[in-house]
């Protein structure tokens, strides 16, 4: 079973495009630094070049830690603020309002409570719109609908992609702990209370623990299992079957014992 969304090629991956992000931003600030500097100045400068150094700020964190790439979410989110109430013509706004909600649902956010959240992010990208308003009704009619269009072309790849990768990716939906060293079937029990969504808390009141014990021993394991965090453990995982069954080892003697049967007996 191979962990694909924090594999070490994934969070190589998620390091190189932070970077080129950082870099495309750099650009961008400087270029409108010359553009200050020579009078060109728009009114909603400061806060544009403000929103760009939270942005890399971000992407720097996610460099360090690659396994916290939800923040490119919010990151996106910063750059859709700063773009579509000022930049009508721009269709980078909704489609890092996009991006952002993909990393988000990878990242496990819409799992509870998802018709209300989906229903908040249609309100935040109809409240980002409004401004376009200034410019007339039609404008803003215009900008809307363009934003859905690409927003429903962006969707539609995204579900073409994961319909390629399900039909490449393994049927077999079973994680068996004894595989990784170091985890005990106590382990399983844990983890199987956590894919059901249980809190700590509970785990630790239902096995008669402390919270802080079951919270540092789930840590290590989410460490040894390579996802992380909870969120990741449970996104990665979720509609496996969590099973403890240790292979079998068969020793040399016993190898031995076993081909000296094998041999025809002589008379």
């Amino acid at each position: 079973m191979k962990n694909f969304i924090y594999s070490k090629k994934t969070k190589v991956s998620i390091k190189i495009v932070s970077i080129i992000a950082m870099l495309i931003l750099v650009l961008a600030n400087f270029s409108k630094l010359v553009n200050l500097f020579s009078g060109k100045v728009k009114n909603d400068f400061f806060f544009w070049f403000i929103s760009n150094l939270l942005i890399m700020g971000l992407f720097v964190f996610v460099v360090i830690y690659p396994h916290k790439f939800s923040l490119i979410a919010l990151a996106c989110l910063f750059y859709a603020v700063s773009i579509i109430p000022y930049e009508q013509f721009n269709p980078m706004g909704v489609l890092m309002f996009d991006l952002a909600m993909v990393i988000l649902n990878i990242r496990g956010f819409f799992r509870v409570h998802a018709k209300i959240k989906v229903a908040l992010f249609i309100l935040l990208l109809i409240a980002l719109h409004l401004p376009i308003l200034r410019f007339g009704p039609i404008s803003l009619m215009t900008a809307f609908i363009e934003s859905i269009g690409f927003s429903f072309v962006f969707f539609m790849g995204i579900f073409f992609a994961y319909g390629y990768a399900s039909r490449n990716a393994p049927e077999e939906k079973i994680l068996n702990i004894a595989k990784y060293e170091g985890l005990k079937e106590s382990d399983a029990e844990m983890l199987r209370r956590v894919l059901d969504n249980q809190q700590y808390k509970v785990i630790a009141i239902d096995l008669q623990k402390s919270e802080g014990t079951i919270r540092n021993r789930l840590n290590k394991v989410y460490d040894i299992l390579g996802v992380a965090d909870r969120i990741g453990f449970i996104t990665t995982f979720t509609g496996y079957e969590l099973i403890y069954k240790p292979e079998i080892e068969i020793t040399e003697n016993q190898v031995a014992e076993a081909a000296a049967q094998s041999k025809p007996q002589q008379n």
